[in-house]
């Protein structure tokens, strides 16, 4: 499921409606109202730095075009205005956030946009990185068995060598056998020798 569909889900839903209330109640907004289109990435994941996985995560936002012309506009934000409220209760701290964002001049919309359309950068640099480490553990895979194939041929002729000396060495031992007995036969009768 896909970052949008999952906001969708959970977030995003229709609330269930008695009919009689449903006249008297503006319908909910929904996610394709707030939000921008869905996002790619202009720059391959592999380009973006990772170093030990921690992703540059402003590079992979820049790849996908989402620049906030409002620095006080943005999901981070009021993620970090939302930890000054945590040690209240959840009702208190939405209340909180949210009257802090009119202070400023933020709609709630904004927020909302700006963190679907990094949530959907994530998803696609993630989708972009398991992609090419997909192709890279296919082209190493096939490298090794391509190289396992090579030392199978190797140990192969390396196992022939060691039969032909096999039977090398057999056929000369046999061979100087027969040298030696001849030689032992005839020096079996040389007056020269004493017995």
């Amino acid at each position: 499921m896909s970052f949008r569909d999952t906001l969708k889900y959970l977030v995003f839903k229709p609330p269930e409606q008695k009919p009689e209330l449903e006249k008297s109640q503006p319908s909910p907004v929904t996610l394709e109202e707030i939000a921008r289109p869905p996002v790619s990435l202009t720059t391959p994941a592999s380009e973006i730095p990772a170093p030990d996985g921690e992703v540059d995560f402003q590079r992979v936002f820049r790849s996908a075009g989402i620049v906030n012309d409002t620095p006080f506009a943005t999901a981070e934000k009021a993620m970090e205005l939302r930890s000054n409220f945590s040690a209240l209760p959840q009702a208190t701290q939405v209340e909180s956030v949210e009257a802090a964002l009119k202070t400023f001049g933020i709609s709630e919309q904004a927020i909302v946009a700006d963190a679907v359309a990094k949530g959907e950068a994530m998803e696609a640099y993630l989708e972009g990185t398991q992609g090419e480490t997909k192709e890279t553990v296919d082209r190493i895979n096939a490298e090794i068995a391509e190289l396992t194939k090579q030392i199978e041929e190797k140990k192969q002729q390396a196992q022939e060598r060691i039969a032909f000396q096999d039977a090398v060495n057999r056929r000369c031992q046999a061979e100087m056998e027969k040298y030696a007995d001849l030689v032992r036969f005839l020096a079996s009768n040389d007056p020269t020798r004493g017995s």
